[in-house]
């Protein structure tokens, strides 16, 4: 629009006022993302372990039924972790082994309240050793409470046969959070671990969990500029 000397224009995530021989640019806030959640001790770096050793204990999670380990995994099992970080998408040098035992889990409560009309997503890096046969399946779980395996909301329960040996791979879960339901207003938890291996050796790691929400995070302040 031009009136005289004044004239505003619009481009993409800019906008351009011309007023009495000034210019002001205004850089508009873009599209908002996904907003994260924390998760505390997401790749199990704490605590910290030396190369090829395991603990029972993991800080910020709770074992569910059969305990397994944290471990520091060797070049044995991915290329290039020993003495040095695993492969992506996991993240830091240590996972959680779910040690030749079916329907081990680790959960964690997390300081999230679900609202209604709001999507929370759960990924998860699961890994395949090189020197090892994974779980039959796995289960990633968004539930609430304290029930041993939480009260589920949703679960992804993938095939042992997706995943790639020596490798990482990310696997999801996601619902959308409906108003009346008996979770809404409950504090979100996360249940991840391997299931049934029908009695054979089997190890399956997790790691680098990550949790999301639709909600759109503060929009960043917009930037203004006047030349005269």
């Amino acid at each position: 629009m031009i009136t005289g000397k004044n004239m505003v224009s619009r481009l993409p995530g800019k906008l351009f006022a011309c007023v009495g021989g000034a210019v002001t640019l205004l850089v508009l806030a873009g599209p908002a993302g996904a907003a994260p959640i924390t998760v505390a001790n997401p790749s199990f770096e704490d605590p910290v372990l030396a190369d090829d050793a395991t603990s029972t204990a993991v800080a910020d999670w709770t074992w569910a039924r059969f305990a397994s380990v944290v471990k520091n995994p060797l070049d044995a099992q991915y290329t290039g972790a020993t003495g040095g970080p695993l492969p992506s998408p996991a993240g830091g040098n240590q996972s959680i082994a779910i040690n030749n035992t079916a329907f081990s889990y680790v959960k964690q409560t997390t300081d999230a309240i679900i609202e209604a009309g709001v999507t929370y997503t759960l990924t998860v890096a699961v890994g395949d050793r090189l020197d090892a046969t994974p779980h039959d399946s796995f289960l990633l779980r968004l539930g609430y409470g304290t029930d041993t395996y939480l009260t589920k909301i949703v679960d992804n329960q993938p095939d042992g046969s997706n995943l790639v040996d020596g490798a990482f791979k990310d696997f999801s879960v996601s619902f959308t959070a409906e108003a009346g339901q008996a979770y809404i207003g409950q504090n979100l938890a996360i249940l991840i671990g391997a299931q049934n291996n029908h009695g054979r050796t089997a190890l399956t790691d997790l790691d680098n969990v990550r949790l999301t929400d639709s909600k759109a995070p503060p929009a960043a302040p917009g930037t203004l500029i006047y030349v005269k």
